[in-house]
């Protein structure tokens, strides 16, 4: 869906302390990555802003996992409040993080914005 360039420069933007406070998590199964979180801190939440699994992957606790993870940092970070933004049809990530107790908070141009308290 995007270039490897913009993927790169996407990461490297949140693991530059200078740009954002950010974090960068990834799951991986023999040597390979099957998937990734990547998270920053707002003034007053934390931010899923990506993850992913890569399809043969799913279903198989690895989103739980990376979910599980962002979350913990955020509370080390002080942080009370989570969310995500995702297209308003994308039913599998929205019914993954409302499985894990977020709700859609608004809907936004064309996005679902979903929250939890942590």
């Amino acid at each position: 869906m995007y270039t490897h360039e913009w993927l790169v420069n996407r990461v490297k933007f949140h693991l530059d302390s200078e740009q954002c406070s950010g974090e960068v998590y990834v799951a991986e199964s023999e040597d390979k990555i099957i998937g990734h979180t990547i998270l920053r801190l707002e003034d007053d939440f934390g931010l899923f802003s990506t993850i992913y699994v890569v399809p043969e992957h799913r279903r198989s606790n690895v989103a739980t996992v990376l979910i599980e993870q962002g979350e913990a940092w955020f509370r080390t970070h002080g942080m009370k409040t989570t969310r995500t933004y995702t297209d308003e049809h994308n039913d599998p990530l929205i019914k993954l993080f409302e499985g894990h107790g977020y709700e859609v908070e608004a809907i936004k141009e064309e996005f679902a914005i979903m929250k939890k308290e942590l």
